[in-house]
Order: C-alpha cells, then structure tokens, then sequence
C-alpha cells in the first residue's frame, strides 16, 4: 500500500513539473506570435516614418530650431506668421457685451450678495426712522 501511495505521488509530481513546462512553453509561444504580428504590422511604418526624418535634414533634431520654425509661419498647417498655438483667435480677442462688474467696497466681505446689502439697507431706515422719532419728541 506504501509503495503504491508514493508511486502515484510521485507520478503526481511528474504531471505537475509537465503541466508547469507546457504552461511555460505556451506562454512563450504566444509572447513570440505577439512580438510577430507587432513586427509585421509596424515595421514598415517605423522603417518609413526613420527614413522620412533622415530626409527631412538638419534642424528637425533641434527643439530649438522647431520652435522657431513654428514662430516664424514654417511651422505646418497651424504655425502662422503671428500665431501662437494656444492662440484660439488668431491674435484678436472675441467681443465682449456685457459690462465688468465691479470690485467690492474695502471692508465687505466678498460672499456678500444682494440679501446683505438688503439688510444693510434695511438697518440704515430702520436707524433713520428711529433718529426721526427721537427727534420729534
């Protein structure tokens, strides 16, 4: 009974270490068949896209020297002459109709909103009412 348990024991063990190298052996494939098609598919793109940038000369390499290709309009389709890229107008600002507000009082807070100025108001009658009051008698 003893030898049989460590025989299958050990024919375990064996399936184990087989399953783990299959799994491995899988994996491989599949990371290989991955790298293939990746190879395939964008090769010629990288190949094209290098060579283009060889030809394209001096001064591409140059961050400077795009820079102010694109400041002085030889910057492709968006670079103008007076543009700049963050530049949504073309160098004019859109109209403006309504009026600015304006900045508040020194002293007030600035969370004070129409209802504040109501009550400031409305304090402001109530001490005029009460000073004509006291006046009268």
């Amino acid at each position: 009974e003893y030898l049989k348990a460590k025989q299958e024991l050990a024919d375990v063990k064996k399936s184990m270490i087989a399953a783990a190298a299959n799994a491995q052996k899988q994996t491989q494939k599949q990371a290989e068949q991955q790298q293939n098609w990746y190879n395939n598919n964008f090769r010629k793109a990288a190949a094209s896209n290098a060579a283009r940038r060889r030809q394209e000369g001096p001064g591409r390499d140059n961050a400077n020297a795009r820079k102010q290709q694109w400041y002085d309009g030889q910057g492709g389709a968006a670079g103008g002459a007076n543009q700049r890229r963050w530049d949504g107008f073309g160098g004019t600002a859109p109209k403006k109709t309504a009026a600015k507000k304006k900045d508040a009082p020194a002293g007030t807070s600035a969370s004070a909103g129409p209802s504040a100025n109501r009550a400031s108001q409305n304090r402001k009658q109530q001490q005029q009412q009460q000073q004509k009051a006291n006046f009268k008698t």
